[in-house]
């Protein structure tokens, strides 16, 4: 449906350099702080005095001590749209993945048929499957993701109040009744870095539900925690654990018309108002909310405003200041916002305007840095059910009945790079190519010989490698 954990799309953080234990030398004035060198080795380890010659530097924990360049290409990339199913009534309450291979996976239902099916991009033509037939009459609100092996994990509510979550091993699908007490709307589902399914929800009563719950598998079984007891809360909501295996939930609290954001703190919760109106029924924030977080655990959700009909886009981060903005206020618009975040935390949200129900597409101009509103299609009744994974997006077509797929480079660019000194000579950036390897151009040298090499950090902190690097004379 409409939450991403940004680690599908960002590097992974991993172990720090390996040093040997340091030692302090005494001086006068204070103590001098000397370590060993960070263990390297460059391959090959001679190279020309003219420069120019791609070298790899081996090691552990450059990810860490690497800084971000973000780029643009500058070009005014399309969205490219195909039909992905073209079953009668496809496409309704979708939720899409892209797998480690680039293969993408929709999960939708047939308003006519009344069932799930998985439709994926195998590289080379769509292909369409059935899951299972929906519980009673219909299932809608799916939610899924995808873990690190590659497997899909699914939630989604079904008529009579039953939460179903939803596991594909690769092969086939299998189906589980986590709750008979859930409230119609919007849910979440993550997974932990077990790769254990997690679905936050309202449970059943008034019209935002009674409260908001969180279901968890261990391993052998589910078990449901509340996390906020008020009547009339808990709608609508999203869920993303972050690296900490910390929990993170957005939801509406209608009893007071705010948009709600929750955080496990080692078994209770701490709960912050995200967006809220100046008097009570200012705003009505918080519906069809989706959220992101990124690196840095900045928060970011998407969500519709149903007293103004306006899109908003609030940010912040627990226990810190939040802010919230206006992205598209032109008539009735903002509804059932899908949001990402590309390679720079930049973030992105699709949507539908009732105005003419056209789908929309609003992101952050880089030159600007104001929100650029564009329109996907405007094809008829199109994007009233849509997911986002950043470049891929999936959409119903109401009016074809169908599922369409769109995609569009965000043009971003990230690299990470250190700065590698070559003795008192010269430096070059390096760019980190994993948390193992840098690749580096040697520069060009006044002189022959052997000197020591320098990682300078993202901090400016100075790391001495283990390795030396001999220049030579070509006319030797």
């Amino acid at each position: 449906m409409r939450v991403w954990l940004v680690v599908v799309v960002l590097l992974t953080v991993c172990s720090s350099p390996m040093l040997t234990q340091p030692h302090s030398l005494d001086v006068e004035g204070g103590v001098v702080h000397q370590t060993s060198p960070v263990q390297t080795t460059i391959f090959p380890n001679t190279g020309w005095m003219t420069g120019g010659e791609e070298r790899l530097i081996q090691g552990s924990g450059f990810t860490d001590l690497a800084y971000k360049n973000t780029s643009y290409d500058g070009i005014e990339h399309q969205w490219v749209e195909t039909t992905a199913d073209s079953t009668f009534e496809a496409g309704h309450e979708n939720a899409i993945v892209v797998d480690s291979n680039g293969h993408v996976h929709v999960v939708h239902a047939n308003g006519g048929t009344h069932e799930l099916k998985h439709t994926f991009f195998d590289g080379t033509a769509w292909n369409s499957m059935k899951i299972k037939d929906c519980e009673r009459s219909y299932c809608v609100h799916t939610h899924m993701v995808i873990d690190d092996n590659d497997e899909l994990h699914a939630a989604y509510y079904a008529q009579g109040g039953y939460l179903i979550y939803m596991h594909y091993n690769g092969t086939d699908w299998s189906s589980t009744v986590v709750s008979s007490n859930a409230a119609y709307g919007g849910i979440g589902v993550a997974v932990d870095s077990s790769n254990y399914p997690h679905i936050s929800y309202a449970a059943s009563g008034n019209y935002c539900g009674s409260g908001l719950r969180l279901s968890s598998f261990n391993g052998s079984g589910w078990s449901t925690q509340t996390v906020d007891q008020h009547i009339d809360r808990g709608c609508d909501s999203a869920l993303v654990i972050d690296g900490n295996d910390r929990f993170n939930i957005a939801y509406q609290s209608r009893d007071d018309s705010k948009m709600k954001f929750a955080m496990d703190n080692s078994g209770s919760w701490n709960i912050y108002a995200a967006d809220a109106g100046e008097s009570l029924y200012d705003l009505h924030p918080g519906y069809f909310l989706s959220m992101a977080i990124d690196e840095q655990g900045q928060v970011h959700i998407a969500h519709f405003d149903d007293e103004n009909k306006d899109l908003r886009y609030s940010t912040g981060v627990p226990n810190g200041e939040w802010t919230s903005t206006i992205v598209d206020s032109a008539g009735n618009t903002g509804h059932n916002p899908s949001i990402g975040l590309d390679v720079a935390d930049h973030p992105h949200i699709v949507y539908q305007t009732w105005s003419g129900f056209n789908f929309k597409y609003a992101t952050i101009d880089p030159t600007t840095s104001e929100w650029a509103v564009h329109t996907i299609s405007n094809n008829g009744d199109v994007g009233g059910s849509n997911s986002l994974f950043i470049d891929h997006v999936a959409f119903s077509d109401e009016s074809n009945d169908v599922l369409r797929y769109a995609s569009k480079p965000t043009g971003v660019s990230l690299t990470q790079e250190v700065t590698i000194q070559f003795g008192q000579e010269a430096a070059v950036t390096g760019t980190v190519l994993n948390d193992s390897t840098i690749r580096v151009t040697t520069p060009s040298v006044n002189t022959t010989g052997t000197v020591n090499l320098t990682l300078v950090d993202n901090n400016g902190e100075e790391h001495h490698l283990s390795s030396n690097f001999r220049f030579v004379d070509q006319d030797d």
